[in-house]
């Protein structure tokens, strides 16, 4: 360990940081830790370590500023500890097809006004919500609602689809791998994210490089991404009605995509690209390596 400038945790809620903590403190070697994921269950003696081993690390990097704030409310953590560190997404990396192509390729129909979902079918994110929602829109003959991931719930939603009569509606297309996600961003009208909790969802930036309107429950990622310029796509966690709506805009006015399609990519690439992020982290571990230097040069002063 002693041969590391400095060390970087992903989750700064694992146990692994817990013993990573005191042992870079002890050998004084600055850590960096993140927080990926969602916040699990806290309690007891745990809590407790928590409370102990936060304060040993240099820097806490959260995804967001609701994170950040979370914490320092839970853990009684200074402002000064914190640095948020968001995703980002590369847009190279994404295949950007002809609108019509794409629907031919996955068999929609030109006419279809598609609603993608892409996720892993767990309760927690919320697809459910989004089919339930769907059922109060039986009067947009167009409407496709296509959910692509695959999980231990699958079965279930699928159930609940076929409840609620929908099967000619929402179609699961399972794990899609690679570039070729970009035929369903390519070929949607607009995107949701109907989590119960996220972290930061970096769906939504894919949804948003290709343009498309995006709707997402109030959770903390959704919150960051779209609360300064686009809070009126966010509606409460869980709400079907409200989501209903949302879409049922979308679908009724142009102007939303249109608006979408101006500013989704823009924010996209001016706040969550490789290099602002890159600048921040480097900014994090040359702060760190300066501190640590100067602590080292007192401790021999």
């Amino acid at each position: 360990m002693r041969d590391y400038d400095v060390v970087h945790c992903f989750s700064y809620y694992s146990n692994i940081y817990d013993v990573l903590a005191p042992v870079c403190f002890l050998l004084r070697v600055p850590l960096v830790a993140q927080a990926q994921g969602i916040y699990p269950s806290i309690s007891g003696t745990r809590y407790v370590r928590k409370l102990f081993t936060l304060r040993l690390t240099h820097r806490l990097a959260p995804l967001t500023r609701y994170e950040a704030s979370f914490a320092m409310r839970r853990f009684r953590l200074d402002r000064n500890r914190m640095v948020v560190v968001p995703n980002f997404v590369t847009p190279k990396d994404y295949v950007f097809s002809d609108r019509e192509e794409a629907r031919a390729a996955l068999k929609l129909g030109k006419a279809d006004f598609v609603v993608l979902t892409v996720c892993r079918l767990v309760p927690e994110k919320g697809v459910q919500t989004l089919i339930r929602a769907a059922s109060r829109l039986r009067d947009v003959p167009e409407l496709k609602v296509v959910v692509v991931g695959d999980g231990p719930y699958r079965a279930a939603l699928e159930e609940l689809v076929k409840n609620l009569g929908l099967e000619v509606v929402v179609r699961f297309d399972g794990w899609v791998h690679g570039r070729q996600v970009g035929l369903y961003y390519s070929s949607a009208d607009c995107f949701v994210l109907a989590s119960y909790e996220e972290s930061f969802g970096i769906v939504l930036l894919e949804a948003l490089m290709y343009g498309l309107p995006v709707i997402a429950s109030d959770t903390w990622g959704a919150r960051e991404i779209l609360g300064e310029k686009l809070p009126d796509f966010l509606y409460p966690v869980g709400d079907e009605v409200t989501l209903a709506e949302k879409i049922r805009r979308v679908y009724l006015d142009k102007e939303v995509k249109e608006m979408f399609g101006r500013m989704g990519r823009e924010l996209v690439l001016e706040r969550f690209n490789p290099e602002s992020v890159y600048r921040r982290l480097e900014d994090v571990y040359r702060a760190a390596l300066r501190r640590n230097r100067g602590m080292r040069c007192d401790s021999h002063g």
